[in-house]
């Protein structure tokens, strides 16, 4: 797997689970996309800067801005053998 790939993963698997557990309700269902959200912010992190651009960095957990967002958005659409497209 390549370094951006290993990237964009662990930063999107860290949002996702950070926008679960403050969402959730007790005894209540709850449904939402945590990708689509995460591209949603990743695209107004692109027109982001300064100290606006560090927020979006702490909140989608950007270690590496050389590897997001563009790097994650084209990981989507390359095909994998682990999964059909």
């Amino acid at each position: 797997m390549h370094p951006q790939h290993i990237e964009g993963s662990k930063s999107l698997n860290q949002y996702a689970f950070d926008l679960y557990n403050q969402s959730k309700v007790e005894n209540e269902n709850l449904l939402l996309s945590p990708l689509s959200t995460y591209y949603a912010l990743l695209m107004a992190y692109e027109g982001a800067s300064n100290k606006t651009k560090q927020e979006f960095e702490n909140v989608l957990y950007i270690e590496n801005s050389e590897y997001i967002p563009n790097k994650v958005l084209n990981t989507q659409k390359q095909q994998s053998d682990s999964y059909m497209v």
